[in-house]
């Protein structure tokens, strides 16, 4: 426990004028610093959070495959299994992870047919920092931007908005020059 003095200094540092004399007296008589210890019922398994069939385009062919994306507590990881191949990476979010999945895809000609490989899809700092990068802003020809999880399906009439990796990324940066983020 800190002393009254500390308690104090920490009281008026954190509330400044916003609180009267007595106000300040209540909160500093009643202010302990008390460690938590962690809940012991909280899992560190990876919880599975999307594991779904997908499609994955190319001029040639049509193949079906199966996305898996798994958080670890600290980290996403991404999975896609397709005839005898399965991309996986690690990242800090999703949208990174999946970035890293598509360019493996790219080798064969590949693009996954989901929200996240669309060349009108990209997800803002906030939603990658704060929601693990699993929705994106999908932006229209009018710019106002729509929200949708990364690993949508996109219906066979849209597979001309699928794109590769960097397209994606050189749209987003030419949209982001003209304001729209």
């Amino acid at each position: 426990m800190i002393g009254q003095a500390g308690a104090e200094a920490l009281g008026q540092a954190i509330f400044g004028s916003l609180l009267t004399d007595s106000e300040r007296v209540r909160l500093v008589t009643s202010f302990r610093i008390r460690t938590i210890a962690p809940r012991p019922n909280v899992s560190h398994d990876p919880e599975i959070m999307y594991d779904k069939e997908i499609t994955l385009v190319s001029d040639e062919e049509v193949l079906v495959g199966r996305l898996v994306g798994v958080y670890s507590g600290t980290e996403y990881t991404v999975r896609i299994t397709y005839r005898t191949s399965t991309p996986e990476h690690t990242a800090w979010n999703l949208f990174d992870a999946l970035v890293q999945v598509r360019t493996d895809l790219e080798r064969d000609g590949l693009k996954p047919a989901v929200e996240g490989a669309c060349r009108d899809v990209y997800p803002s700092r906030m939603a990658m920092d704060m929601g693990g990068g699993r929705r994106a802003y999908r932006w229209s020809q009018s710019g106002r931007p729509a929200t949708v999880d990364i690993f949508d399906g996109v219906p066979t009439a849209d597979y001309a908005r699928l794109a590769y990796v960097a397209e994606q990324s050189d749209l987003n940066k030419q949209r982001r020059k003209r304001g729209n983020e």
